[in-house]
C-alpha cells in the first residue's frame, strides 16, 4: 500500500518523462468510494477513496501491472496545448451537441500531450472515462489489489474518523 499522494507524485514524475499513452479512469466500487484508476502500458495505479465530507476525504492507493482496460482506440489522457480557434469548435460542439464530434476528437487527439510543467496557452486535460460497471472488467490482479485497498481503506477510516458512522 502506498499513500495517494506518494502515487500521484510518482504518476506525475513519470507522466512529465513520457506524456504519451496514459489513460485514467474513474469508478465507483459497490461501497460508492471513488476509485481512480492510471495506466501506462502495463503499469496500473488504482487510487481508492472514501468521502466523509464533500470537503474531506480518505483515500489509499497501489500498484499492479495488468492487461489495457481501455478500448484500443481510445484517446489517451495528457495536458494538450490547444489552440484558440481549437478551443472555440470544443465550445461550439459542447454547446450546440452537448458533446464532442468524431471529426473535432480526432483533431484534439492530433496534438500530442505535453509534461505538466511545460507552459500553456490553452490546456485541455483529459479525457477521463467514467464508468458505472462497478469494476467488472478489471483483471484478476486488479481484482486483489482492489481488495487490500478496500481493507486498508476501513481501517484507515476507522482511526481517523471513528469508523462507525462510515463503515
Amino acid at each position: 500500500m502506498m499513500s495517494s499522494k506518494n502515487v500521484l507524485q510518482e504518476v506525475i514524475a513519470k507522466y512529465n518523462k513520457d506524456p504519451m499513452g496514459w489513460h485514467v479512469a474513474l469508478e465507483r466500487d459497490a461501497r460508492g468510494r471513488t476509485v481512480a484508476f492510471i495506466q501506462k502500458d502495463k503499469s496500473i495505479w488504482q487510487i481508492k477513496t472514501h468521502h466523509t465530507s464533500p470537503y474531506k476525504s480518505v483515500s489509499v492507493a497501489g500498484k499492479t501491472k495488468g492487461e489495457i482496460f481501455i478500448s484500443k482506440g481510445m484517446i489517451s489522457f495528457g495536458w494538450r496545448n490547444l489552440s484558440v480557434p481549437l478551443m472555440r469548435k470544443i465550445r461550439q460542439d459542447i454547446t450546440t451537441k452537448g458533446e464532442l464530434s468524431k471529426e473535432l476528437l480526432g483533431e484534439i487527439e492530433s496534438v500530442d500531450p505535453q509534461p505538466v510543467d511545460d507552459a500553456f496557452k490553452s490546456v485541455l486535460e483529459g479525457p477521463i472515462i467514467f464508468s458505472n460497471n462497478n469494476m467488472a472488467a478489471i483483471s484478476k490482479k486488479q481484482k486483489n489489489l482492489d481488495k487490500r485497498l478496500t481493507k486498508e481503506l476501513d481501517k484507515l477510516i476507522l482511526y481517523t474518523d471513528g469508523g462507525s458512522m462510515y463503515t
